[in-house]
């Protein structure tokens, strides 16, 4: 092909744009109308993310892809999706296939997964490749923006604070004779209303 068509670079597209030329008109797109928009919404919705992509260099048009709005090097980590394509006009025949193929259209025909999906034979051609792994192969930056964030570990309940002692109430002289043998094994304990006319003994 590079034999019949010549240097890539010098191939215009349906309308009338160079690759680097499409490249700068998606590196602006990328940065005014997903990573701009994306800052605002994580910044009071998810500080984790808001942080990475906040110190995410931005990139220069070199390094854009000529065909989405990411960079090029999102390919190789299944991330190169048109990151807000519209809709494929009504009745025509990119509508019938995404219909039939959720997120067909949405993807970026440079990008890891739709070679996999459509041109290596399916997911079946990496029978062993899990989402564990396709996070363990992000940098770590993208990792935190596109990963999903890690569950956050259980607190586990407190136990519910008892009191040292429970004296019922009863007879002047049994409660006095509790309340001695209260104090002579818990000296500095002091002594609060407790449910059902009980006194409790709790730490000082």
């Amino acid at each position: 092909m590079r034999k019949q068509l010549g240097d890539p670079e010098q191939i215009i597209d349906r309308d009338g744009y160079l690759p680097a030329e499409r490249r700068e008109t998606n590196l602006r797109d990328h940065m005014n109308y997903w990573r701009h928009r994306m800052l605002r919404t994580w910044a009071g919705e998810d500080r984790r993310r808001f942080n990475a992509l906040f110190k995410m260099p931005m990139p220069g048009p070199a390094a854009m892809c000529s065909e989405c709005q990411a960079p090029s090097e999102w390919h190789g980590y299944d991330l190169s999706l048109r990151l807000f394509q519209q809709p494929p006009p009504p009745g025509s025949g990119a509508e019938t296939i995404g219909n039939l193929m959720p997120g067909w259209w949405d993807r970026c025909a440079a990008s890891t997964a739709y070679q996999i999906t459509h041109i290596w034979g399916g997911k079946g051609a990496l029978p062993d490749f899990d989402g564990e792994q396709w996070v363990a192969m992000l940098p770590p930056r993208l990792r935190t923006i596109f990963a999903p964030a890690p569950p956050k570990p259980k607190r586990k309940p407190q136990p519910k604070p008892r009191p040292l002692a429970v004296l019922e109430p009863g007879p002047i002289n049994d409660v006095m004779a509790r309340l001695a043998e209260a104090q002579a094994k818990y000296p500095t304990a002091q002594v609060r209303r407790g449910d059902g006319g009980n006194w409790e003994l709790w730490p000082s």
